[in-house]
């Protein structure tokens, strides 16, 4: 049996804002699309969802934790948290960071 992995996606992209989306949130069926505002220093302490969870990074910098690893990520970046798996996040610098955050039903 296979355990599914994070997957974190470092964006070759050179910086600045990304934006996709105009609507806050949508929902398809057991899968919602949403757009975060992180507020700086903001914690959020270890949890997990019983969906996948992909998160990408719009703007500002935060530091994620899935299991024991570590990512940096800053706009550009992206992350796949399997179904059931510990993570958190804390916003680093000094501004808030966006981020989009997709979740589909497993």
């Amino acid at each position: 049996m296979s355990i599914a992995k994070p997957l974190f996606i470092k964006s070759n992209h050179s910086g600045g804002e990304h934006s996709c989306f105009s609507q806050n949130t949508s929902s398809i069926g057991t899968s919602n699309v949403l757009l975060l505002e992180h507020s700086v220093g903001q914690v959020v302490d270890k949890h997990a969802h019983d969906e996948w969870h992909m998160i990408f990074v719009r703007s500002g910098k935060i530091q994620f934790t899935v299991l024991e690893a570590e990512y940096n990520a800053e706009p550009g970046d992206s992350l796949v948290i399997p179904p059931n798996t510990k993570h958190s996040f804390k916003v680093l610098g000094e501004k808030p960071c966006n981020t989009l955050c997709l979740t589909i039903n497993k």
